[in-house]
């Protein structure tokens, strides 16, 4: 018996199914208090759009190129907080996770989705 293509497609990008008592807050995340409107808004997004998957693949040469420039964008963590790099814009805000060139903003760079702290 084949696979549906769902399960096809989850079982080649790797999603994995966790029990949510499995789920933690992440300690070094400084938001302990979210607005209800923004939490809204998503909910609504998602309830029309779905989670859209990242569906980028890169060769190693665009991912060298990506990082010197994400290295640009900010020294520290090129690749994102936790370097999960993240390929992810909100309508409402742009995760600190992702890659730098979306948000950081300063003198030497100008962000894709600046964040507005």
């Amino acid at each position: 018996m084949s696979k549906e293509p769902a399960a096809l497609a989850a079982s080649a990008i790797g999603v994995k199914h966790l029990p949510t008592n499995q789920l933690h807050a992440n300690p070094h995340n400084p938001r302990m208090l979210f607005d209800k409107l923004p939490l809204d808004v998503l909910r609504e997004s998602i309830s029309r759009v779905g989670i859209l998957a990242n569906c980028a693949h890169f060769n190693q040469g665009e991912k060298n190129t990506i990082l010197s420039y994400c290295s640009r964008a900010d020294r520290r963590h090129p690749r994102g907080f936790g370097e999960a790099g993240l390929l992810l814009v909100l309508a409402h805000r742009t995760p600190n996770d992702t890659i730098p060139i979306l948000h950081s903003a300063h003198e030497e760079w100008q962000g894709l989705f600046p964040r507005h702290d």
